[in-house]
């Protein structure tokens, strides 16, 4: 916890300062990131609930799908700048740590791009989630700790339900991100590619919805066409 690290506006702190006595938060993520944007309405909520328990840091990490508008950090004040306006973006209010160009906070915890982890003032971890879109198990979490207990589960790795939560946020996220983005994913991930296209049409609905929305029409889509071809 006497580890130094440099933050969004440029102080250099160490953990135990910004820990203040309580349990961290950390969250990893950055602007590229479907799956950080997709938590930001849940991590607001659970900061103000649990504020006066826990102090909640954001660790930006490697650009999860870096495009033309945001690249590949190259530099630490590249990277730097990147936070600044993903906090911009979002109107989030929480102190950041901007990781170094190698990652070497993020691989201290795990390498997922958008995980929650829990550390106690002596730099135990008493709780992991990797993908802190589990929001059920993270919550049974935080109201434990806060009340002396030890977790019901100590680390999550459930992906289904943050993913399809992360769906609807995919395209949007990519296409700020710019279209070199949108193209590896088509390319690389054709399925995930097309639910997030899928997801993005319905906009008369909230995107953490769409997700299950566009998984269950592909679905019929996909029984239609096999029993038309049997």
């Amino acid at each position: 916890m006497k580890q130094r690290v440099k933050l969004s506006d440029g102080r250099e702190q160490t953990l135990t300062i910004l820990a203040n006595g309580k349990p961290l938060i950390f969250i990893t993520g950055s602007l590229s990131c479907p799956m950080t944007v997709s938590v930001l309405p849940f991590l607001r909520q659970v900061k103000k609930d649990f504020d006066d328990k826990f102090n909640f840091i954001l660790i930006y990490v490697r650009e999860a799908h870096p495009g033309e508008h945001y690249q590949q950090a190259r530099t630490w004040e590249e990277k730097q700048q990147h936070a600044c306006q993903f906090l911009s973006i979002h109107d989030l209010d929480i102190p950041t740590i901007v990781d170094g160009l190698e990652g070497e906070l993020h691989k201290q915890l795990d390498t997922k791009p958008n995980s929650l982890h829990i550390v106690d003032g002596n730099g135990s971890v008493l709780f992991q989630s990797l993908w802190s879109g589990d929001f059920v198990v993270v919550e049974q979490a935080l109201n434990s700790i806060a009340d002396g207990l030890t977790p019901p589960k100590r680390m999550s790795e459930r992906m289904v339900s943050p993913f399809m939560r992360g769906a609807g946020y995919i395209h949007q996220t990519l296409k700020q991100a710019g279209k070199r983005a949108g193209r590896e994913l088509m390319f690389g991930a054709p399925p995930i590619w097309l639910l997030s296209r899928t997801a993005a049409s319905f906009t008369m609905i909230t995107p953490a919805k769409r997700g299950t929305l566009a998984m269950g029409v592909l679905l019929m889509i996909t029984a239609a066409i096999t029993v038309i071809l049997l």
